[in-house]
């Protein structure tokens, strides 16, 4: 299943992707329906066609967007230029905060303290459920699906801040969507492929 958000002209609606429509479930938050597929399947709900739907964020305000930083063979040796973090040892965890959250076709501020605005297209994974001590063998079972998304960082806070936190976290530096795939529709993920494109190239 593919899971979405858009705007309404009451708000923000969630629902789901069925051939070339959009089957709205209503203003309940998307991740109310999380592992509820058979319900809304038959939930009955007015059908939009996706070509005329305002895509939002899937998930409108996460109340954590967590990444992994320098985990990247090629970018970790790029890293050392504008932070003090080194690959290798323990996960390099980093927090973006949650104004950061943005839809995947809506505008990125450049901040009026920079001009250092740099990106990275990700894989991203949605949490579920509340969980906590997971183990790896069954990891999947708290993960709702996965997204595209880009981490915009702001290099030169990012460099001047030990945590790096300042510099990747800014007002709508964490776009992502433009729906969830549910696990059972991913595939391989070993096999999924990430490319970035900036005007073509």
């Amino acid at each position: 299943m593919k899971w979405v958000t858009f705007r309404t002209r009451v708000g923000p609606h969630a629902g789901f992707i069925d051939g070339t429509d959009i089957v709205d479930l209503g203003s309940a938050p998307l991740q109310s329906w999380f592992g509820r597929e058979d319900d809304a399947r038959t939930s009955g709900g007015e059908r939009i066609p996706l070509a005329d739907a305002d895509l939002m964020q899937p998930v409108e305000r996460p109340g954590k967007i967590l990444g992994i930083g320098v985990n990247y063979a090629d970018h970790a040796k790029e890293s050392v230029s504008f932070t003090n973090i080194k690959a290798g040892g323990v996960q390099k965890w980093f927090v973006k905060q949650a104004t950061a959250a943005n839809g995947p076709f809506d505008p990125v501020e450049r901040p009026a303290v920079s001009t250092d605005l740099d990106y990275e297209g990700e894989i991203v994974v949605v949490i579920g459920k509340r969980a906590k001590h997971v183990p790896a063998n069954r990891a999947m079972e708290v993960v709702a699906g996965f997204c595209a998304g880009c981490d915009y960082s702001v290099r030169d806070w990012q460099k001047a801040s030990p945590t790096v936190n300042m510099g990747k976290g800014f007002d709508t530096h964490a776009p992502f969507g433009p729906w969830i795939v549910t696990p059972d529709e991913i595939g391989a993920l070993d096999e999924i492929g990430v490319r970035s494109f900036v005007n073509g190239e």
